[in-house]
Protein backbone atom coordinates (compact mmCIF):
# COMPACT_ATOMS: atom_id res chain seq x y z
CA UNK A 1 0.00 0.00 0.00
CA UNK A 2 2.81 2.42 0.84
CA UNK A 3 4.41 1.57 -2.53
CA UNK A 4 1.16 2.70 -4.19
CA UNK A 5 1.34 6.00 -2.31
CA UNK A 6 4.97 6.50 -3.32
CA UNK A 7 4.09 5.74 -6.95
CA UNK A 8 1.18 8.22 -6.87
CA UNK A 9 3.42 10.85 -5.25
CA UNK A 10 6.11 10.37 -7.91
CA UNK A 11 3.46 10.55 -10.63
CA UNK A 12 2.07 13.79 -9.18
CA UNK A 13 5.52 15.38 -8.81
CA UNK A 14 6.52 14.26 -12.29
CA UNK A 15 3.38 15.74 -13.86
CA UNK A 16 3.77 18.99 -11.92
CA UNK A 17 7.49 19.46 -12.55
CA UNK A 18 8.04 17.74 -15.88
CA UNK A 19 10.78 15.50 -14.43
CA UNK A 20 10.76 11.79 -15.12
CA UNK A 21 9.36 9.57 -12.34
CA UNK A 22 12.43 7.38 -12.74
CA UNK A 23 14.73 10.21 -11.67
CA UNK A 24 12.80 10.99 -8.49
CA UNK A 25 13.72 9.51 -5.11
CA UNK A 26 13.19 10.24 -1.42
CA UNK A 27 16.07 12.73 -1.31
CA UNK A 28 14.79 14.77 -4.28
CA UNK A 29 14.25 18.35 -3.11
CA UNK A 30 11.30 20.32 -4.42
CA UNK A 31 13.13 23.66 -4.75
CA UNK A 32 16.78 22.77 -5.31
CA UNK A 33 16.35 19.73 -7.56
CA UNK A 34 13.04 20.41 -9.30
CA UNK A 35 13.03 24.21 -9.32
CA UNK A 36 9.52 24.47 -7.90
CA UNK A 37 9.63 27.77 -6.03
CA UNK A 38 7.70 31.00 -5.43
CA UNK A 39 4.09 30.97 -6.55
CA UNK A 40 4.64 27.56 -8.15
CA UNK A 41 5.69 26.24 -4.73
CA UNK A 42 2.50 27.54 -3.15
CA UNK A 43 0.41 25.98 -5.91
CA UNK A 44 2.35 22.72 -5.56
CA UNK A 45 1.74 22.45 -1.79
CA UNK A 46 -1.92 23.42 -2.07
CA UNK A 47 -2.52 20.88 -4.86
CA UNK A 48 -0.52 18.23 -2.98
CA UNK A 49 -2.62 18.82 0.14
CA UNK A 50 -5.90 18.45 -1.76
CA UNK A 51 -4.86 15.46 -3.87
CA UNK A 52 -3.45 13.42 -0.98
CA UNK A 53 -5.77 14.67 1.80
CA UNK A 54 -2.91 16.06 3.87
CA UNK A 55 -3.88 18.49 6.61
CA UNK A 56 -1.71 21.29 7.96
CA UNK A 57 -2.83 21.46 11.61
CA UNK A 58 -0.21 24.10 12.47
CA UNK A 59 -0.54 25.91 9.17
CA UNK A 60 2.15 26.07 6.51
CA UNK A 61 4.61 28.95 6.41
CA UNK A 62 5.31 29.11 2.69
CA UNK A 63 8.14 31.63 3.22
CA UNK A 64 10.06 29.04 5.26
CA UNK A 65 10.21 26.72 2.26
CA UNK A 66 9.86 28.89 -0.89
CA UNK A 67 11.26 32.20 -2.10
CA UNK A 68 8.92 34.97 -3.08
CA UNK A 69 8.38 36.00 -6.67
CA UNK A 70 10.30 38.79 -8.36
CA UNK A 71 13.18 39.64 -6.05
CA UNK A 72 15.18 36.44 -6.49
CA UNK A 73 17.78 38.14 -8.72
CA UNK A 74 18.52 40.77 -6.08
CA UNK A 75 18.62 38.18 -3.32
CA UNK A 76 20.89 35.90 -5.38
CA UNK A 77 23.23 38.82 -6.07
CA UNK A 78 23.35 39.66 -2.36
CA UNK A 79 24.29 36.09 -1.39
CA UNK A 80 26.91 35.91 -4.17
CA UNK A 81 28.60 39.13 -3.03
CA UNK A 82 28.43 38.07 0.61
CA UNK A 83 30.01 34.71 -0.29
CA UNK A 84 32.82 36.46 -2.18
CA UNK A 85 33.56 38.87 0.67
CA UNK A 86 33.61 36.25 3.42
CA UNK A 87 34.97 33.41 1.23
CA UNK A 88 32.22 31.18 2.60
CA UNK A 89 29.16 29.66 1.02
CA UNK A 90 25.96 31.31 2.21
CA UNK A 91 22.56 29.79 1.59
CA UNK A 92 19.17 31.26 1.52
CA UNK A 93 17.39 30.33 4.70
CA UNK A 94 14.90 27.97 3.14
CA UNK A 95 13.99 24.63 4.64
CA UNK A 96 14.23 21.92 1.98
CA UNK A 97 11.19 19.77 1.27
CA UNK A 98 12.15 16.31 0.09
CA UNK A 99 9.90 13.69 -1.47
CA UNK A 100 10.42 11.61 1.67
CA UNK A 101 8.86 14.47 3.71
CA UNK A 102 5.84 14.50 1.41
CA UNK A 103 5.55 10.72 1.56
CA UNK A 104 5.57 10.83 5.37
CA UNK A 105 2.83 13.48 5.31
CA UNK A 106 0.70 11.28 3.06
CA UNK A 107 1.12 8.27 5.36
CA UNK A 108 0.30 10.31 8.52
CA UNK A 109 -2.39 12.39 6.82
CA UNK A 110 -0.87 15.62 8.07
CA UNK A 111 2.20 17.78 7.72
CA UNK A 112 4.35 17.51 10.82
CA UNK A 113 7.57 19.18 9.74
CA UNK A 114 9.15 19.82 13.10
CA UNK A 115 12.31 17.81 12.55
CA UNK A 116 14.99 20.32 11.68
CA UNK A 117 17.74 17.70 12.14
CA UNK A 118 17.23 16.81 8.45
CA UNK A 119 18.73 20.11 7.38
CA UNK A 120 21.96 19.92 5.38
CA UNK A 121 25.17 20.71 7.31
CA UNK A 122 25.70 23.99 5.43
CA UNK A 123 22.23 25.32 6.29
CA UNK A 124 22.71 28.60 8.14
Amino acid sequence: MEQDKLYELKKFVSEFSGYSKDKLNGMTEIVNDLGIDGDDGIEFIDTFSEKFNVDFPNGFEYADFFDGEGLNLIKDLFFTIKSMIYNKKFRKHLIPIRLSDLEEAIIKGEWQYKNFENLPPDFE
